[in-house]
């Protein structure tokens, strides 16, 4: 290869283990898609909140009122204690569309958490009510894993690497500015022909000649949670009126793990269909390519929750309104590629994954989410009680910063502001107590606000309580949601390849919770 002028490890390379990861269907900024996914939450997160579809605006003697309503913390009338263990289980049914063909693969994944902790304290009064509380809670969880593969002879990912911005100097001295193409020509995947530069031709050329059939095969893992812990209080303000609030802080881990591999499983690239040129060793023909990404994120917020429950005398009839700041989340991000080419004749080290190398290194941003104002509704006679919510989210106004580098942002808040929608989150829930059991049901949906998605997210649930003694009960809490995704590989950039060229994964994705609690009264 030609001498490299070394390029220093900017904000900008931090791009590339993002870039190689967004899914195909999410905004073209890895780090507006990353935003969305840390800012998107299940709408019930204790088992009684689950089992009613998230459902609890209205007011609810239930821990999950700190997520929902703080102010149904006042219809508590003793203090209690509360814990719950939750474990989940997603599988991704995939399907690998590149070339024209199709070839199917399924994956699951299981985790087991604590789901929610949480003690209430109801404050004896002579009149009204004054309740306090402190909770931990699990607010999303991210694990889920996707295997996919097939042969194809439309395109490959070295054709997706090759440099677009780049520079020679009088000397011959080459410079890539492309982060993805400046590793791919250090691992060997792309080569660079001086002797085209004179007839002012292309001078790059990739390691997988067109028309050569290949294996492919790659694996996504996804895991982490979202977890909150938040102090409230509620107060009876005025006969029928609850008013509450929370200070929420928010923390979890996100951690993405990427491989991606392509062989000439034909042989069909001989030691003269391509030549990298070393000062000290020539390699001769294609093998194989192995990436592999890893992004590491480490996450901490902060918000507040103020709430307002209003029930008239005497009637069933209970009303409730929300309002959430938005949550001001610091991400702390690691991140790492590697790219490792092997050749019929030669080898050459993996390039990648060390202090220095370019898409290795940490970066650190801030995420601001929408404001969310919510209102509810609950109805109940003869042991039923139904429950209706609706949340609405502005998802344009959520904004990233980069700190003291104003502008690096810029064009991702630009696409957000262009391409997220304000959408409105609606959950409805019923229960039905009869003695010492109470059985409950849910349904919940979150609109996708990328216009040009639709993955919208159905969640079903189900859950029941069983009062052991009149102050002990156990709680079983069950949701299932389901959402369509889509992941590309690579992007290919050559339109004339044709649609077939451009490897997609379509993914259905289920993911199952059951969470099991216990309360016990004081």
């Amino acid at each position: 290869m030609s001498p490299l002028r070394s390029l220093s490890l900017t904000l900008a390379s931090a791009l590339l283990a993002g870039a190689l990861a967004a899914p195909a269907a999410a905004q073209s900024s890895p780090y507006a898609a990353d935003a969305l996914r840390f800012s998107e939450r299940a709408p019930g997160v204790t088992p009684r909140a689950m089992g009613l579809g998230g459902a609890l605006v209205s007011g609810v003697a239930d821990p999950g009122a700190l997520f929902a309503n703080p102010a149904g913390l006042g219809l508590y009338r003793s203090s209690e204690a509360h814990g719950a263990l939750g474990t989940a289980s997603t599988t991704d049914d995939a399907r690998y569309l590149v070339g024209g063909d199709e070839t199917a693969s399924d994956a699951s994944y299981r985790t087991t958490r604590l789901g929610n902790l949480a003690y209430v304290a109801r404050v004896p009064t002579l009149r009204g009510a004054l309740v306090f509380a402190l909770g931990y809670h699990q607010t999303n969880v991210f694990d889920r894993s996707l295997e996919f593969g097939g042969r194809t002879n439309a395109s490959s990912i070295s054709a997706s690497l090759l440099p677009a911005d780049y520079e020679v100097d009088a000397d011959g001295n080459l410079t890539i500015f492309d982060d993805a193409a400046f590793i791919a020509y250090n691992a060997g995947l792309v080569e660079f022909l001086p002797e085209n530069l004179p007839g002012k031709t292309y001078p790059f050329y990739e390691a997988v000649k067109a028309g050569t059939t290949i294996e492919q095969a790659g694996s996504v893992r996804e895991s982490g949670s979202m977890n909150e812990v938040s102090a409230g209080a509620a107060v009876e303000a005025a006969p029928g009126v609850l008013v509450g609030g929370a200070l929420n802080f928010s923390f979890g881990r996100y951690r993405f793990d990427r491989s991606f591999t392509e062989t000439d499983v034909l042989g069909q690239n001989g030691p003269d269909d391509y030549v990298v040129i070393l000062e000290d060793r020539t390699l001769r023909g294609f093998e194989s390519v192995e990436v592999t990404d890893r992004i590491s994120d480490d996450l901490f917020g902060l918000s507040g929750r103020l709430g307002l429950s209003y029930a008239p005398a005497r009637s069933p009839v209970r009303l409730g309104l929300t309002l959430e700041t938005p949550t001001y989340t610091t991400v702390n991000e690691d991140y790492s590629t590697v790219v490792e080419t092997r050749f019929d004749e030669g080898s050459l080290p993996a390039y990648g994954g060390q202090s220095g190398d370019v898409g290795f290194g940490t970066f650190e941003y801030t995420i601001t989410t929408p404001w969310r104002i919510a209102a509810g509704a609950s109805f109940g006679a003869a042991g039923l009680r139904l429950f209706a919510d609706a949340e609405a989210v502005d998802w344009s106004q959520m904004r990233l910063d980069a700190g003291s580098d104003d502008a690096f942002f810029d064009e991702a808040n630009d696409e957000i502001r262009r391409t997220l929608d304000a959408v409105v989150n609606t959950r409805l829930g019923a229960e039905y107590t009869l003695g010492a059991l109470t059985v409950r049901g849910g349904y919940a949906f979150q609109p996708d606000p990328r216009e040009s998605t639709g993955l919208d997210r159905t969640f079903l649930s189900a859950g029941l309580s069983y009062a052991l003694t009149p102050r002990t009960a156990l709680d079983l809490g069950f949701v299932q949601t389901r959402f369509d995704d889509a992941y590309a590989p690579y992007v290919v950039a050559d339109d004339l390849l044709g649609r077939a060229a451009q490897p997609l994964v379509e993914e259905d994705v289920t993911r199952n919770r059951f969470t099991l609690g216990v309360r016990v009264g004081f």
